[in-house]
């Protein structure tokens, strides 16, 4: 069996809920899940910060800040699954599953014609169309992806796959390989990911904000701007 420590960004809201009751894979098709239907969650909790930035501009149509960074939560859990019941798209095998699956559907009509319709969701179809009519869920519990977030990080190299900076998601289908659910401190945790993102060649400031830093007697004030908007972090634990 395999054990993997795992990250999911969310509203506070959520996370409760979620520590409560578990995970609740959705019910409806929404096109906007990548690797379809499933609870998403990131490898590095760099990211799942990135995701909880994201959701917060998302619903509260503004940018997001350490004042309301305890409306965000992170959960942090511990996967165990066989390895055989993983489906690796990061690896050549499981990729030519996924194509063998989606030049079949090109020969369907019906389904060649959601295709073409949808040229930004086929991943999402396909692999819909894998766990809903293929019954793939029989044989795995669990999708692998990789994602970059695109950058041409080195300026002499032109092939696009070698640029950007890798972001690993894990889509579970089955809840039962979920085996703890706890709150990630990241607030704690937010310089770092400055400090980190910060030495990525040529990478954008962290998550869009140019830094400016400053020194007084009493303490350090660590300045992010985004165009006109300011956000304010203080301290070491940004306190």
């Amino acid at each position: 069996m395999v054990e993997t420590i795992v990250y999911h960004g969310t509203t506070t809201e959520n996370a409760q809920n979620i520590l409560k009751e578990n995970f609740t894979i959705p019910k409806r098709i929404n096109y906007n899940y990548w690797l379809g239907r499933g609870v998403y969650f990131f490898l590095e909790d760099i990211f799942a910060f990135k995701w909880c930035i994201h959701e917060y501009k998302r619903i509260y149509k503004e940018e997001f800040s350490i004042d309301v960074a305890s409306t965000m939560s992170i959960v942090e859990s511990t996967l165990k699954y066989d390895e055989n019941r993983l489906l690796d798209l990061t690896y050549f095998k499981g990729q030519c599953i996924f194509d063998e699956v989606y030049n079949g559907m090109l020969k369907s009509k019906k389904y060649a014609e959601e295709l073409r319709k949808n040229p930004n969701n086929i991943v999402c179809i396909v692999i819909e169309y894998m766990f809903e009519i293929l019954e793939f869920n029989k044989f795995y519990d669990l999708v692998k992806q990789i994602y970059r977030v695109y950058k041409p990080n080195y300026s002499k190299i032109v092939n696009a796959r070698e640029r950007g900076i890798p972001q690993y998601q894990l889509c579970v289908k089955n809840n039962d390989i979920i085996k703890n659910r706890v709150i990630f401190n990241y607030i704690g945790n937010i310089n770092n990911y400055k400090e980190q993102w910060d030495k990525l060649i040529n990478a954008e400031p962290l998550f869009g904000f140019s830094i400016v830093q400053e020194n007084d007697v009493t303490n350090e004030t660590i300045q992010y701007t985004n165009d006109d908007n300011i956000l304010y972090f203080r301290g070491d634990n940004n306190e």
